[in-house]
């Protein structure tokens, strides 16, 4: 039993020894490290405002106003606010139209 114990253990030691020599620790050849792109968007007002052209395809315009309201109240940058408020007032055109 314990020859047995001891070759099993050998045996599993190999196996190991052979996963990590498998491993790499350079990156493939061809291979380039990609830049992170940063945009100055807020995220709570990006996710906000994507929720808003949702409801909007859907026809849920208050629920689309309520939604770009709290994205133009999040969003960062001057643009960022200028988009939303065209989408605000775009959106209060359709509401007025279904009533």
């Amino acid at each position: 039993m314990p020859k047995r114990t001891a070759l099993l253990l050998l045996s599993l030691l190999c196996l190991l020894a052979g996963s990590f020599l498998s491993c790499r620790t350079r990156p493939p050849r061809g291979w380039h490290e990609q830049e992170v792109v940063s945009i100055p968007y807020n995220e709570h007002s990006l996710v906000n405002y994507r929720l808003a052209k949702q409801y909007i395809a859907q026809g849920r315009y208050e629920l689309a106003r309520y939604r770009l309201q709290q994205a133009h109240n999040a969003a960062r940058t001057r643009p960022e606010q200028q988009m939303i408020q065209r989408e605000l007032e775009n959106c209060d055109r359709l509401i007025q139209a279904n009533r």
